[in-house]
C-alpha cells in the first residue's frame, strides 16, 4: 500500500487521477495575465539591447558581467579600485572621487585646451545602438526612456575626455582598463580591450597545434587526459635531468619541449599579474577565443609548487620576481590555477605536457632522479655518496690483490 502511494506521489500531474483534480491550483485570468506581461517584458528587453547597429548589422555583445561562479573564485581581481569605465560600476562608493575627478578633466579640456564637445556627443549619439549593443545584461535603467539614454551617452561622453587627458598616467589608465566589466568607447576590430591585451601576450608566435590523434595514439593507456594535464614541478623536472630554457620571444605560446630541454618564455610577476591573468583568462572561458593564456596559467602552475620552483626558474630567467618574495609568487600561481584546466588540442602546450610525461616516465631518467632526490640535496649526503663509492671500490681492488697474491703463492 505504502508503495502505491509512493508511486502515485512520483507521477506527474498529467498523469495522476482526475480524483485529485480539485487540489490542483486554479489559474485565473489575472495569472494568466501578468505572465504574459512578464514574458513580453523579457522579449522588449532584448530587442532594447539587441538592436541594430548603426552598421545596420545586429550586434552582439562583446562586454559581459563576470559570472558568479568566476567571480565568487576571486571577487576582487574583477572589482575595480579606482575609476569606472562602462556602466556595470557606475556609482560605486569607493570609486566616487573619481567620478568627481573626470568633471574636472572635462571642463579642464573644454574650458583650456578648446575642444568641441558638441562634436563628440554628436558622434556618440550616431554610435549609441552600438554602445548599447556591446554590453551583456544592461540594467533597463540605461535604455528604458529618455533620461536613462541621457544618462547614459553622458557617462560615455566624460569617460572620453577622461580617457584623452594627458595628465592620466598610461600605466593607471591601462591598469582600470583591463577588466571584463569595463570597456574603452572606440568600436574596433578587437571584441574588448583585453582581446587586444591578450594578443600581445601571444605575440609573435610562429608554432603550430598539435596533431590530437597523433598525440593519443601515441599514449594508448587510459591515462591520456591525465598526462596531458600534469606534470611535476620544476624541482623535479630538474632532478628528472629536464633543463630550463627562456625562449626568443616573449610569446606565451612559445613553449616548446625538445631533448630534455623545457623552453619558456619570460614572465614579470608584480602587483598586478593576478588581476591581468585572471581577466584575460575569463575573457577566454566567455569568448571563442582560444584558451592559450588560460593553458599556459595551468602549465605555470603545474610547474611551480613552492618557493624553490620560482628560485629555479628566476636563476634560469624564465621569471622575473618583483613581488620580492619567491613564497608569495609561488602562492600566485596556486591561486591562479585555482579550477582552471588545460583545453586539450587548443594550443600546443598539450604535447608538451605529454612529452614532459614520457621524459619523466622513462625508467633511467626515474632512477637517476631518485638518485639524486634521495643522495644529493645537501653536500654532506654527496660526500657520503661518493665516501661509499670509493670505500666499495677500495675493498674491489683489495679483494683482487689478495685473489692475485693466493695464485701466485
Amino acid at each position: 500500500m505504502a508503495e502505491a502511494e509512493e508511486n502515485q506521489m512520483l507521477l506527474p500531474i498529467y498523469c495522476r487521477s482526475t480524483d485529485h483534480k480539485d487540489q490542483l491550483p486554479i489559474m485565473d485570468n489575472a495569472v494568466v495575465v501578468e505572465v504574459k506581461d512578464n514574458l513580453k517584458k523579457l522579449l522588449m528587453k532584448s530587442v532594447a539591447v539587441e538592436k541594430l547597429g548603426s552598421s545596420g548589422k545586429t550586434i552582439k555583445p562583446s562586454i559581459y558581467k563576470i559570472p558568479n561562479f568566476i567571480k565568487d573564485v576571486h571577487k576582487e581581481a574583477y572589482m575595480p579600485h579606482m575609476v569606472s569605465f562602462g556602466p556595470y560600476h557606475h556609482g560605486e562608493k569607493n570609486l566616487a572621487p573619481m567620478e568627481q575627478e573626470k568633471l574636472k578633466v572635462f571642463r579642464h579640456l573644454v574650458d583650456v585646451k578648446g575642444v568641441d564637445y558638441e562634436s563628440i556627443v554628436s558622434d556618440v549619439s550616431n554610435i549609441l545602438e552600438d554602445l548599447y549593443g556591446a554590453y551583456d545584461d544592461l540594467d533597463e535603467d540605461w535604455w528604458k526612456d529618455n533620461a536613462g539614454s541621457a544618462k547614459f551617452m553622458k557617462m560615455m561622453i566624460l569617460h572620453i575626455f577622461y580617457s584623452k587627458d594627458q595628465n592620466t598616467t598610461l600605466t593607471s589608465l591601462i591598469s582600470n582598463l583591463l577588466f571584463v566589466e569595463k570597456d574603452e568607447l572606440a568600436i574596433v576590430e578587437k571584441k574588448h580591450i583585453l582581446h587586444m591585451y591578450r594578443a600581445s601576450l601571444l605575440y609573435p608566435s610562429t608554432l603550430s597545434y598539435p596533431n590530437m590523434d597523433e598525440i593519443k595514439k601515441n599514449n594508448k593507456d587510459d591515462k591520456f587526459g591525465l598526462k596531458c594535464q600534469l606534470i611535476p614541478q620544476a624541482t623535479l623536472l630538474r632532478e628528472a635531468g629536464i633543463r630550463f630554457r627562456k625562449s626568443e620571444n616573449k610569446s606565451l605560446e612559445n613553449v616548446s619541449f625538445e631533448k630534455g630541454v623545457l623552453t619558456l618564455p619570460s614572465l614579470i610577476v608584480d602587483d598586478n599579474t593576478k588581476t591581468n591573468l585572471l581577466n584575460v583568462m575569463a575573457f577566454e572561458k566567455l569568448h571563442d577565443v582560444g584558451s592559450q593564456v588560460t593553458s599556459f596559467v595551468v602549465l605555470m602552475n603545474n610547474l611551480i609548487d613552492i618557493d624553490k620552483d620560482v628560485e629555479l626558474l628566476s636563476n634560469d630567467n624564465i621569471i622575473a620576481n618583483a613581488l620580492g618574495n619567491n613564497e608569495e609568487a609561488a602562492n600566485l600561481f596556486s591561486v591562479l590555477g585555482k579550477g582552471v584546466s588545460l583545453d586539450l588540442g587548443s594550443n600546443n602546450l598539450t604535447e608538451v605536457h605529454q612529452l614532459v610525461n614520457i621524459h619523466c616516465d622513462d625508467s633511467w631518467n626515474r632512477w637517476w632522479a631518485n638518485l639524486k632526490h634521495t643522495y644529493f640535496q645537501n653536500p654532506w649526503a654527496i660526500i657520503s655518496f661518493f665516501g661509499a663509492i670509493f670505500g666499495f671500490a677500495i675493498l674491489i681492488v683489495q679483494a683482487v690483490y689478495q685473489i692475485v697474491d693466493f695464485h701466485t703463492k
